[in-house]
């Protein structure tokens, strides 16, 4: 999927933006999903992602001025970033290796949300061992990160109201 390939309905029409995602997207498809390092859960690789993001086209609709240039782009980069925690055991305390036990892939899974979360924030370190391209919109990565750490659970009640 190609940037100009997402649904109309959210469209990022700054070129900075257009930038950044089309980064996010092919390095998330060639380093993170190209080997599926870990065969268990792979529905949730690239193609879910673009499946995601048709789904977001489809709710956004009939609200075309609904979220901004930075609402689109930051939810869009969550979208094809918050499952990779998936692919990197590590971040679960886990070495790579080739076979994994259940339990090891349980905890793999459990956790891919604070994985995810984590390799976010570790790539725009200097000599990050997974970049994954956010330097170019490196002040938008908290917000990608917290969408990649609280897709998985949020609770409702700790959250200020913003009004």
């Amino acid at each position: 999927m190609k940037i100009d390939e997402l649904p109309k309905s959210i469209l990022l029409k700054d070129e900075h933006f257009k930038k950044c995602l089309d980064i996010i997207i092919e390095t998330v498809r060639n380093e993170i999903w190209k080997e599926n390092l870990i065969k268990h859960y792979t529905k949730h690789g690239i193609d879910h992602s673009e499946r995601i993001s048709q789904y977001l086209g489809k709710l956004l609709e009939d609200f075309p001025t609904l979220l901004s240039q930075q609402e689109r782009f930051v939810l869009l980069a969550a979208i094809f970033l918050y499952d990779i925690g998936n692919q990197l055991p590590k971040y679960a305390g886990i070495p790579i290796k080739l076979t994994y036990s259940i339990e090891e892939l349980e905890k793999i899974r459990k956790n891919h949300h604070l994985s995810s979360y984590e390799a976010v924030k570790d790539s725009i370190k200097v000599n990050a061992e997974l970049p994954l391209e956010l330097n170019l919109c490196k002040e938008y990565t908290d917000f990608i990160a917290d969408l990649c750490k609280y897709h998985r659970k949020l609770d409702l009640k700790v959250l200020r109201d913003t009004i």
